[in-house]
């Protein structure tokens, strides 16, 4: 069971590592993805980089409430798994960020 569980994670690193050198820009990830232009390299940076500025907000102000004791995170949504909702907060940024970001760089008129 333990040498299935060790196989899961390897498989997993793997996958991952291959589908961040494919899908990503060069400039984000160490790959030879050329399919990618100048201004939507740079919109992609800017959005991966505000998106880890408010996930660590988020980290920090849920670590703040926690120490302070003002709301009890037993009951939550995801009280086994909390990574959950740290994913769902992730894409709703990444999401947001992307369109904010897209939107200015796009020339109107």
């Amino acid at each position: 069971m333990k040498f299935l569980s060790l196989l899961c994670i390897f498989l997993f690193a793997g996958l991952w590592g291959f589908c961040i050198k494919k899908l990503l820009p060069n400039e984000i990830a160490d790959g030879n993805n050329n399919k990618f232009d100048e201004r939507e390299s740079r919109i992609l940076l800017e959005v991966f980089s505000n998106t880890l500025v408010w996930v660590v907000y988020a980290l920090l102000f849920s670590l703040l409430i926690k120490i302070t004791g003002l709301a009890d995170f037993n009951k939550m949504l995801f009280v086994n798994y909390q990574e959950i909702g740290y994913l769902i907060i992730i894409l709703a940024l990444l999401l947001t960020n992307y369109f904010y970001i897209k939107r200015k760089y796009t020339v109107k008129g």
